[in-house]
This record gives C-alpha cells, structure tokens and sequence, in this order.
C-alpha cells in the first residue's frame, strides 16, 4: 500500500508543480496588464509615455533637463529615476511616490535619507507586488548588484529588485545623457526622452513594452532607476541579446522562469507569452562578425534587408518593419 502512495504521489506531483506554474504564470501576466494600464494612464495624464530614465530636474513631453556630461564635474552622469518609479502613481503607489520623493527630489538625494527621512528604506526595501513575477524568488533587501551609487561595496544594499524592464530597443548603448540615451536607442523607453504614440509608426501591437528579466541572471533590477553612475542595464533591457540567452553579458537581456520563454507587454496593453526560439537573427559585419552596437543607420538598413529576427524588430518602434509573432 505504502508503495502504491508512493508511486501516485511520484505520478500526481508534476501535475500539481504544472497547475502551480501555470497560476504563476498567469499571475505574472496579469502583472504586465496592470503595468499597461499604468503606461496608457500616464499617457493619458502627459501625452507621452515616461522616459526610460531621468535626471532631476526634468521636463514631462520631452528631452529632459537634467544633468549633462560635464555636470557634475569630472564627466559622470548620475542616476535617474527609471520608468517604473515614474508610474507609481498609475498603479496605486501614490504612498511610495512621494515618500521616495520621485516628484521633488533626486534619487541620490533620496538615497541619502536627509531631505525626506525614511526615502533610503522605501528605495531599498519596498516589495511592489505588481512587479515581482511568483516564479522568481528575489532577495530582499536586495545585495545581488552590490551598492548604490556607486557597486563599490561600500554603501549599502542595492535597490528593491522587479522582474518587469522596459525596452530601450535594440542598442546597448545605456548611458542617461540626452546623447546615448535619447538619439540611439530606438525603443519605447529611451533615456531622457518621452515618446508618444504617434511616433511609434511600428504599430501599438507590434512592438514591446516591457519584458521579464530573471533577478538572479546578470544582477538584479533595480524598481527606481539605474544602479551604476550613468548605466540603465538595471532598470530596462533590450532585444539586443536573445531571449533566454544566458551568458557572461546578460547585463540588459530579457529572461525568465517560466520554461521556455517569457511574457511581454506590448504598446497596445496586451500581454503574450514569446517563445526563446522566437526568430532571432545576429546582426554581422562583412567579415560575419557579430555587431554589438550598431548606429541606427546600420540598425534599420539591416532591418530593411530582412537581416534582423522578429525579436529584435519588435523591439524597434519606427523600423518601418511591422512583424507578426
């Protein structure tokens, strides 16, 4: 009788692993409908979707007037809010918005806890449901990134994780300076700059919003806005890695826990769950090696040429080549 337990037990528990899965899954799904809705609420309010990062002070509508690559001193462009604290208010989280200062102060400001006491433990340790996938497990407080500001090792824990990134596009250049930020990356969410809808000519439903990114691949998202001094890869990603592609640089790729693929917002609200073995295509020079960081000029002359995949076209808002998936 024991036996016959047994071997039912061992017959029953895939099952019921699946149908917990399958629930988390969809549980995650809902998380990026909520994050859609956010978005078109918040264009709704701007006209405009957020930036995918800014620097204080900073103007809604537009390129943003924070600090430039010679201010401060020294050339180093400090962090900015990122997308997801620009939302909060979308979402319910008016409470955290303002006790972070998202509207009136710097993040670094914020980080140190003077001008608004209590700002550094809602940075470090608030658990945004709607931006934790159940399939992942992440740490909290946060130490998988080293510290803010600086990931020097010094300064603290690291800001509270999410699993849900906007897209910058295809480039990885990161950088939150009007020139990287906003004039090469050719996504939704670039830095420093505000898109609307009429200028993604792509199409709302052919191109991605946000996707997943596993906490535990290439170091943590951080909710508030980039880790590094001038770096967006833990706060957005892009297509520019494939999907699931676990290597060594997986500092701005999407990934998940949900086998063999991952869920992703696109423009239009919706949610899909895409395929790792979507259609993905390295962009190569003439001597077939692998170009990393294309101009947009050499980006959509590829994309023209039908050299790119469907997953890096989905990526681009205005590469004038609407896929289907």
């Amino acid at each position: 009788m024991i036996a016959i337990i047994g071997v039912l037990i061992a017959l029953l528990l895939p099952a019921v692993q699946a149908a917990r899965e399958a629930a988390r899954r969809m549980q995650c799904t809902n998380n990026l409908k909520q994050i859609g809705l956010a978005l078109h609420n918040y264009h709704d309010a701007h006209k405009v979707l957020p930036p995918g990062a800014v620097t204080k002070p900073y103007e809604i509508g537009g390129i943003l007037n924070g600090n430039t690559a010679s201010d401060p001193p020294g050339g180093n462009v400090q962090p900015g809010w990122g997308t997801a604290a620009l939302i909060l208010p979308f979402i319910e989280q008016q409470g955290v918005y303002q006790a972070a200062g998202i509207s009136s102060i710097t993040i670094e400001r914020a980080y140190e806890d003077v001008l608004l006491p209590g700002s550094k433990d809602i940075l470090v340790n608030s658990r945004i449901a709607n931006y934790v996938c159940p399939s992942d497990d992440p740490l909290y407080p946060n130490t998988r990134r080293g510290t803010y500001p600086t990931n020097s090792g010094s300064d603290g824990p690291s800001m509270s994780p999410t699993n849900y990134g906007p897209s910058r596009g295809y480039r990885s250049g990161n950088g939150i300076t009007s020139a990287t930020g906003a004039t090469v990356n050719n996504g939704l969410f670039p830095a420093q700059k505000a898109v609307g809808f009429a200028a993604i000519t792509d199409g709302l439903s052919n191109t991605f919003a946000y996707g997943e990114r596993e906490t535990k691949v290439g170091g943590a998202y951080n909710w508030p806005g980039p880790v590094a001094i001038g770096a967006m890869n833990h706060t957005n990603s892009t297509v520019r890695i494939k999907l699931n592609e676990r290597t060594s640089a997986t500092n701005g790729l999407y990934s998940s826990f949900h086998t063999g693929g991952g869920n992703f917002l696109l423009g239009d609200g919706s949610v899909h769950f895409i395929s790792e073995t979507i259609e993905y295509k390295p962009l190569r020079n003439e001597d077939g090696d692998v170009i990393s960081n294309p101009t947009l000029s050499v980006y959509n002359e590829a994309a023209s040429q039908g050299l790119l995949g469907v997953y890096q076209l989905l990526g681009s808002k205005d590469d004038n080549r609407s896929v289907s998936f």
